[in-house]
């Protein structure tokens, strides 16, 4: 290179150092009459550690000018015929050795052999595409600090991930998309840009890169293979020399990585193997969460362009369905091939079973049970798989009935009556499924906050829905989990009196009215204790003698002063206050009463010894104990 024309070489790389634009277009686009001087410059050029001018802009985070670069190397680009083979070598020890890169190319040109680099073109033409010069390799890591130079990334975009700068990694897939779609030598289609920097995005667990990524180029997904499962059989003739015939099968994937185009997904390794397979727990959530579904939805949607795509977004109407189905069918091939990981179990003491109970996901876990995992397992508080169906791991209790009986139905029928009366360390301690739902679902009425309306509308519909299911379920052992004490002393009918919750009471003695009269630690029966209730609120706040005019009170409350009642009141059918929630408990308790047997079951010294030395020892245990988190803790969701 001739001394001058090497100096404004380098002037163009300081220049995009500095963001230039203004000496970046004198240097490549302004041209001279003088014959002492030399013309525009050829911007698409690389140093000998293969950075060029469009690399350093986009390292520095000068975008714009990155971005005008490709610009200018558009307008110097001139394709020109190329005299260029290719030759194609097999290896044969490498191809029984079982390798799948077993093809080489090398280029032969005669071109390579003139030595003409002192001719210089007066006007400039490269051959060089804008296109090749975004998806050159690029030592960008060499930008990073020493500690951090291992990572070695091999072109823009893994860099970008390895970084987890988002807004840089959009830029540059969308640019690749627009060269791709300007470029009239590729194929039109998806080209995926960012197939080698997926692997980096998974292994550091970086979901805003994982995200867009799967947005942008789709990546890992399997457009056949789901094009298949709904009906359609999509039969293109081939453009190209489909590979060897290697033990009665084409291998279409030599073919097409000798031509450079990427790898059929079916042929990769899934996503989600590949999150598992690194261990980030991230990657893993994130592929089993609805957001992935979404990504590839929306990566489906914004490319019907391309046939295939068009095809599956046309076959079925809800597209995240079958994204959701494969995904889903990975659990399987886990369970499969890493069998002995399905009773590890997290710092909580949970295994992947355990997990998919507690996030009510019926899909996994029937994968999980069908692979043969432990439905007996506990965590570390004694919880089983039906405490953590009902109350999560976190302890929030389910609020809706979901998915309950489908869970509930997968279970081995030999281990319900088990299931049902284990009992959990949970605060108050020694808690069944239902007493620990319960306790965790309802707050007791405090004489604080006595009064009529003070408790109402505490119990849902929903919550009703689910003790409903779950009291069905449990009608082949008998409803004994009913008749056990919880660390406070009563049974799960006793708290449903407690907590006012008049139609789960109503249910619960309607499977087994003999619990009506059944103490508690204290010997009191639900029965006495309702009737306590109902005499509590009735006597809380009576009539006034003489009304106090100074005082506002509402008229229709039947505490108010009979003078100053409406005349309208005292007729018959008039609205009268709703029934409370004590007074319909006492209500249902003395029908049920009328009808049932009074014998009444005592409790036994054992029991109230034992819920003594429970509570007794409760506030130390609470004291003693640390919680041990992991990264499944924090990534649970």
């Amino acid at each position: 290179m001739e001394t001058a024309s090497r100096s404004l070489t380098l002037s163009s790389f300081e220049a995009s150092w500095r963001g230039d634009l203004d000496t970046i277009k004198a240097l490549t686009l302004v041209t001279s009459d003088d014959e002492n001087k030399p013309g525009p410059l050829q911007i698409a050029v690389w140093d000998k550690e293969n950075f060029s001018p469009f690399s350093i802009a986009v390292l520095r985070g000068h975008l714009n000018v990155a971005k005008a670069i490709l610009e200018i190397v558009q307008a110097q680009f001139k394709r020109e015929d190329s005299d260029a083979r290719e030759r194609f070598e097999m290896d044969i020890d490498a191809l029984h050795d079982g390798e799948e890169d077993c093809i080489y190319r090398e280029i032969v040109d005669d071109r390579f052999t003139i030595e003409n680099i002192g001719e210089v073109a007066t006007q400039v033409e490269c051959p060089i595409s804008p296109l090749q010069m975004f998806s050159r390799y690029c030592p960008a890591h060499k930008f990073l600090d020493k500690e951090s130079e291992t990572e070695n990334y091999i072109d823009l975009v893994q860099y970008a991930v390895g970084q987890d700068n988002v807004d840089l990694l959009v830029f540059l897939l969308q640019l690749g998309r627009e060269l791709t779609e300007r470029d009239k030598t590729v194929e039109p289609g998806v080209h995926n840009f960012g197939a080698r920097a997926f692997p980096i995005a998974i292994r550091k667990g970086h979901l805003g890169c994982l995200e867009a990524i799967v947005k942008y180029t789709g990546t890992g997904l399997p457009v056949d293979n789901l094009l298949q499962k709904c009906g359609i059989d999509v039969k293109e003739k081939p453009k190209y020399y489909q590979g060897l015939t290697i033990r009665g099968k084409k291998r279409a994937d030599w073919a097409a990585a000798g031509r450079g185009l990427p790898i059929s997904p079916e042929d990769q390794e899934t996503p989600l193997l590949t999150a598992a397979h690194s261990g980030s727990m991230a990657s893993v959530e994130w592929f089993l969460s609805p957001d992935s579904a979404r990504a590839y939805v929306e990566f489906i949607e914004t490319n019907k362009q391309v046939d295939k795509l068009r095809l599956l977004s046309q076959s079925v109407e809800d597209l995240e369905r079958p994204v959701l189905n494969w995904l889903q069918g990975k659990i399987e091939s886990l369970a499969k091939r890493l069998p002995q990981f399905m009773e590890t179990k997290s710092a909580a003491g949970h295994t992947p079973l355990a997990l998919a109970f507690s996030l009510g996901n019926s899909d996994f876990a029937n994968i999980l049970i069908r692979a043969g995992a432990n439905q007996t397992v506990r965590d570390r508080h004694g919880n089983n798989l039906i405490h953590l169906m009902l109350c999560d791991i976190n302890g929030n209790a389910r609020k809706e009935p979901g998915n309950v009986e489908r869970l509930l139905s997968l279970l081995d029928p030999r281990l319900i009556p088990s299931l049902l009366t284990e009992r959990s360390s949970d605060d108050p301690g020694s808690l069944t499924p239902l007493a620990r739902w319960m306790h965790k679902s309802y707050q007791a009425w405090s004489r604080a906050s006595s009064g009529w309306e003070s408790d109402r509308g505490q119990e849902t519909e929903d919550q009703l829905a689910i003790i409903r299911c779950f009291l069905e379920f449990a009608q082949s052992t008998g409803q004994k989990h009913l008749d056990m004490f919880d660390g406070t002393g009563n049974t799960p009918v006793h708290e449903a009196v407690k907590h006012q919750c008049p139609r789960i009471f109503e249910a619960m003695i309607g499977y087994r009215p003999d619990l009506l009269h059944r103490e508690n630690a204290t010997g009191s029966t639900p029965l006495e204790l309702a009737t306590d209730n109902w005499v509590s609120e009735a006597t809380s706040n009576p009539p006034q003698i003489l009304s106090d005019r100074g005082q506002y009170e509402p008229e229709h409350t039947q505490s108010a002063c009979i003078l100053d009642r409406k005349p309208e009141s005292y007729l018959p059918g008039y609205p009268d206050r709703p029934e409370s929630e004590r007074q319909t408990l006492y209500r249902l308790a003395c029908e049920r009463a009328r009808t049932q047997s009074r014998k009444r079951k005592l409790v036994s010294l054992n029991e109230a010894n034992e819920v003594a030395k429970r509570l007794a020892t409760r506030q130390t245990r609470a004291a003693s104990t640390t919680e041990e988190s992991d990264i499944v803790s924090r990534w649970y969701h």
